[in-house]
């Protein structure tokens, strides 16, 4: 398999059998974009779901090999790119693909790419990446030192931050990976495997537990919940009323700035830019007259509910 590509039915198939690598930091709460409940659904559903893999995830596979590359011209490292999902020996729903090992330098490869507005998530000092990223780092190290009996020190990080290219290391925490390790077992055993979703952490968390409302079933709240419904309609104008004050001030900005790009203080410090961007959008209303039937083979249909708090 070519990694720079998404995974095949068959590696999808095969991680749902295992707790992996970029699962650990969701069941340790430590994800910023997913949950445990998202991990327990990608498990427990029969769905391949590589068409759900967003762009920035696709251009990051896409762009896997450029990065090992960019790593292998700096460091003059041998590496190569194993495709088997590696499994602990003693747990076995434990698993980890990893993106290259280096055979020079005896430690894995783990390449990223991210977006230079998230320049300040990587630091300058060479352990100092996102917390997902360790944990993942020490999830694979764990699993792959296990599944082979070759044991690895480090997990180095090679990444693409817009143009800046740059390499991080992370080190072996032995702490760390036990506690990944109870993580994953209890989560395995007491939730994956009994069919019981951990409990919902967030507002999306409950939408994707309960996605379908059941017509006229009628829910009677306690009054602390009615509280928090009046507490959500307050919030709200409150929010209206900020954002409307936002609006007013960046108005007055815009106006006194005219057309200029920069803007500085009286000292000729850059304090804020008014620059000009361009985004592409579809014209679905042209599509839709004069390309309806590529329109409606491109549909699709999005369930989801929505609370509305009655006046």
């Amino acid at each position: 398999m070519n990694q720079s590509n998404l995974l095949s039915n068959v590696d999808l198939a095969n991680r749902k059998q295992a707790i992996c690598a970029t699962d650990s930091a969701a069941l340790l709460n430590m994800h910023p974009y997913k949950t445990a409940l998202d991990v327990y659904l990608d498990k427990t559903s029969p769905d391949l779901n590589n068409a759900d893999i967003n762009l920035a995830a696709r251009l990051g596979q896409h762009l896997e090999p450029f990065v090992l590359q960019l790593y292998v011209e700096s460091t003059n490292a041998k590496i190569t790119r194993p495709t088997d999902l590696f499994l602990m020996k003693k747990y076995p729903n434990i698993g980890s693909h990893i993106d290259a090992y280096d055979e020079t330098n005896k430690c894995l490869v783990e390449a990223k790419t991210t977006s230079a507005f998230l320049r300040n998530q990587w630091g300058d000092d060479q352990d100092d990446i996102p917390v997902h990223y360790i944990i993942q780092c020490a999830h694979e190290s764990m699993v792959f030192s296990d599944s082979t009996g070759q044991e690895v020190e480090k997990v180095v990080v090679p990444v693409l931050i817009g143009q800046d290219f740059r390499i991080y290391e992370i080190k072996r925490d032995p702490e760390l990976e036990q506690i990944i390790l109870k993580n994953c077992t209890d989560f395995w055993e007491n939730n994956v495997k009994k069919l019981i979703p951990p409990t919902p952490k967030t507002a999306k968390d409950v939408m994707n537990l309960y996605s379908r409302a059941e017509p006229n079933k009628i829910c009677v709240l306690n009054n602390h919940l009615i509280n928090k419904l009046q507490e959500i309609k307050t919030l709200k104008i409150t929010k209206k009323q900020i954002e409307e004050h936002i609006s007013e001030i960046e108005a007055e900005i815009y106006n006194f700035a005219t057309d200029s790009e920069i803007l500085q203080d009286v000292s000729g410090k850059t304090i804020a830019t008014i620059k000009n961007y361009t985004k592409n959008t579809l014209n679905t209303n042209l599509i839709k007259t004069k390309y309806s039937d590529i329109y409606i083979d491109c549909l699709k249909a999005t369930s989801y509910r929505m609370l509305k708090i009655k006046e």
